[in-house]
């Protein structure tokens, strides 16, 4: 999505716009926020302009929601190759780490399996052969390997998955808030020149301290 962003739809949109208000010293936030918004959102007498404004606003709706196809086919992936231990992997982390064992009223529930072992294993069976390498001359033994490195692979999947869930959550919020903004005008309108259209001046600020001052006395 950051590829498709940068390369196809942004094109160094922002980095022009902000280039351009540097060399614009006595451009006031007003000016730039109202700049931005009549040569990028709101000019729609002029098609390109319009057409433009358009692309981005759509594109980035459409970015956001490749961040959540990219997410979930990540998940899905994992998922696959963990056979479905991936999917439920954090909630089961959860259930497992917040049982209390109750010896003296429950004594025979000893609470849900450890997940984290179920998934990443760190004590195996393994068969190992030794001896010659002639027919029937071969050992095989049965015997308990330690797999150290799950130890690692638990928490660091346990980690990604609450990140994953996190950033899922939050990219659905914000590309609810998007499709909102493009349906509603006024929303964006607002967002926009909100930060600047409250901005006290000097003389209002200097009557404020002159009549609390006034009053004080």
């Amino acid at each position: 999505p950051w590829i498709v962003w940068k390369n196809v739809i942004e094109r160094g949109l922002m980095e022009k716009l902000v280039k351009d208000i540097a060399a614009d010293k006595e451009d006031t936030a007003s000016k730039s926020a109202k700049r931005f918004y009549n040569t990028a959102l709101k000019n729609r007498k002029n098609c390109v302009a319009g057409i433009q404004a358009t692309v981005y606003n759509v594109g980035f709706a459409f970015c956001e929601l490749l961040n959540i196809v990219a997410i979930g086919l990540n998940f899905h992936i994992l998922d696959t190759i963990l056979h479905g231990q991936f999917s439920p992997y954090g909630l089961k982390a959860n259930e497992y780490f917040a049982f209390r064992y109750d010896q003296k009223n429950d004594p025979d529930n000893h609470g849900p399996s450890n997940p984290l072992c179920s998934a990443f294993p760190t004590e195996v069976s393994c068969s190992v052969a030794t001896g010659g390498i002639a027919k029937d001359t071969v050992d095989v033994t049965n015997m308990i390997c330690l797999l150290s490195n799950n130890v690692f692979n638990q928490y660091f999947f346990l980690v990604l998955w609450w990140w994953w869930v996190s950033l899922l959550f939050l990219s659905c919020l914000g590309l609810v808030y998007r499709i909102a903004q493009l349906a509603l005008p006024q929303l964006g309108r607002y967002v926009l020149y909100y930060p600047s259209s409250y901005k006290p001046s000097h003389d209002s600020l200097s009557k404020n301290h002159f009549s609390s001052n006034s009053t004080i006395s």
